[in-house]
């Protein structure tokens, strides 16, 4: 019991301490928004953002996240290889993780790879 009552509050806590600036940030609304807009001129940002750049950086960055994970893959899978202790449905396991964990790190990086191409002529063909 004792240690479900520390879970929920460092649960508690950490919800807590993410949310209260969301809404201290939502209080100040049209002000916020612009001083950002003022920020970004003086320093010589763009601030109007064209559909395009949007997608093409969301799509970029879903690319990378994917590229990150399929990279975690492989390390756990050579962890789980390296703890398998001599089990052969373990070590075999193990293999077939990397095996697919690769083949997705190819399909991810020739994903990113033509996407950017695609991008690049999508946004210099304004």
């Amino acid at each position: 019991m004792n240690k479900f009552i520390i879970n929920l509050g460092i649960a508690s806590t950490i919800l807590a301490t993410t949310l209260l600036p969301l809404t201290a940030h939502a209080q100040l609304g049209a002000r916020i928004k612009q001083m950002q807009r003022d920020t970004g001129q003086a320093a010589g940002i763009e601030t109007q953002r064209d559909v395009r750049d949007i997608v093409a950086s969301v799509i970029r960055t879903a690319l990378s996240i994917l590229g990150i994970v399929f990279v975690l893959l492989i390390v756990y899978a050579g962890y789980k290889w390296m703890t398998a202790g001599g089990e052969e449905k373990d070590v075999l396991e193990a293999k077939r993780m990397i095996r697919n964990a690769i083949i997705g790190l190819a399909i991810i990086l020739l994903s990113r790879a033509i996407s950017d191409f695609v991008f690049d002529a999508w946004l210099n063909a304004r």
